[in-house]
């Protein structure tokens, strides 16, 4: 046995928007049977459709119509839409095998808004915002509930909002990229219906500048929205962000305070728009803070006696641009200690020279070397002075090797001794006055 379907030849009867109150009849609908096979048995189609104050099938419904292989029975449906909106209804249609469901729709008012297909905003530079204005007319009979997005880098203001019957809105939408290349977004706008616009992106523009402390921008940075602009005690960028107009130049100020004497060495990397990445600048500087030196690194002062007191003189000298201000940091081993510099501290102007008195007494014998420092204001390293030399004891002999007494009578001895006692002479240094004492060794046995 031969089979076959029936099926509307139309998935769905669509209107045309209504006015409220009128009479609207849509594109007929018609059923139509197809067979598989050629068959000459004709189907019965019921057609029925749910009660509806806008919609009305013409004719009776649940009538069954017989339809002939290859043919078409039409139907007829009238819409009375009560006010301007959507409306939605279905007609269901039934034979001896199956049953099919046409959707009925009537489109209500609706919002049109204009934008263009695609927005092109040709060659622009990074790390640079570059806005297009777009005017959009709502076109429709509808007040228009629109939401606009797209991804970055581009970004659109406003976002949301209410635009009126034949009202006029001002869409910005802005390119801001970071890196260099095509770049290409979608711009989406919901008001019902969805309209997408293609935003892809040669102009000479002004150009910002800003000094970084970083050679690019930090996860951290970002997050904090710190711009991280460039700040330093000793180097100082006037201004530090900026702009320069197409065809000038703009002067950037670098200024150098040092607080000691040396060299300072430090990087800044300027952020400008047009530049993928940071632009490097190198800051060397060398502060000339005063020199101070002796005339001599060393000085020998040979041997010397203990207890004596010996007094030099050494020269210190400014070769710096600026003042000196020096002050004696005091020594800290005992030999040192013995050491008594005159004057202590002072102030040494450029090219001045300062006499410093040495003097020196110990009783510490034995050689030494001690280095003794001054320190100098804004200035990284003191000034040293080494002193060198050699301490040595007083030493002592006889004029003679031995005494001899002679022949002495009993009796006599105390004063021959006496007598011969005059006749001994202790040799030693004439500028020590020292304490001595003769101590009897006794006779060693024969």
């Amino acid at each position: 046995m031969a089979t076959g379907t029936t099926q509307p030849s139309v998935a769905s009867s669509r209107m045309a928007s209504g006015v409220q109150g009128g009479v609207v009849t849509p594109p007929i609908p018609r059923l139509a049977r197809e067979a598989e096979k050629p068959v000459t048995v004709p189907r019965l189609v019921r057609v029925t459709m749910e009660s509806s104050p806008y919609f009305k099938l013409v004719g009776p419904s649940g009538v069954c119509r017989k339809v002939p292989p290859g043919m078409c029975s039409t139907l007829r449906i009238v819409f009375t839409p009560g006010e301007n909106k959507d409306y939605f209804h279905c007609l269901f249609c039934t034979t001896e095998r199956e049953e099919f469901i046409v959707p009925i729709r009537a489109i209500g008012a609706r919002a049109v808004l204009d934008f263009p297909d695609q927005l092109d905003f040709s060659v622009c530079p990074v790390k640079y915002s570059t806005q297009k204005t777009l005017m959009v007319h709502n076109l429709g009979n509808r007040e228009a509930h629109y939401q606009i997005s797209t991804q970055s880098p581009f970004s659109v203001i406003p976002t949301m909002g209410t635009l009126g019957i034949g009202d006029t809105l001002q869409v910005t939408v802005e390119f801001h990229p970071l890196q260099t290349g095509d770049h290409c977004a979608s711009l989406v706008v919901h008001y019902g219906t969805v309209v997408a616009v293609a935003l892809s992106q040669k102009a000479l523009l002004r150009v910002l500048l800003a000094f970084k402390t970083t050679p690019e921008l930090s996860e951290r940075a970002k997050v904090q929205g710190d711009p991280m602009l460039f700040f330093d005690d000793i180097f100082t960028i006037k201004p530090v962000e900026g702009e320069i107009w197409p065809n000038s130049s703009a002067e950037i100020s670098v200024i150098f305070r040092p607080r000691e004497g040396r060299v300072y060495k430090h990087a800044v990397y300027c952020d400008i728009s047009g530049r993928e990445t940071r632009l490097p600048l190198r800051l060397i500087g060398e502060g000339l803070g005063p020199r101070l030196h002796f005339q001599f690194e060393e000085l020998d002062i040979g041997k010397v006696s203990v207890i004596s007191l010996h007094r030099y003189e050494a020269i210190l000298v400014n070769k710096g641009p600026i003042e000196g201000l020096f002050s004696l940091i005091p020594p800290t081993t005992a030999v040192g200690s013995c050491f008594t510099f005159l004057p202590q501290q002072g102030i040494l102007a450029p090219d001045g020279l300062q006499a410093i008195s040495i003097s020196f007494r110990t009783t510490i014998p034995g050689e030494f070397k001690e280095e003794f420092q001054f320190r100098v204001n804004e200035s990284p390293k003191p000034v040293t002075l080494t002193i060198r030399g050699y301490v040595i004891g007083p030493t002592f002999h006889f004029d003679v090797r031995a005494l001899h007494f002679g022949d002495v009578a009993f009796g006599e001895c105390a004063q021959g001794l006496e007598r011969s006692v005059r006749g001994l002479c202790v040799a030693e240094m004439e500028h020590l006055s020292l304490r001595a004492s003769v101590t009897r060794v006794p006779p060693q046995q024969p």
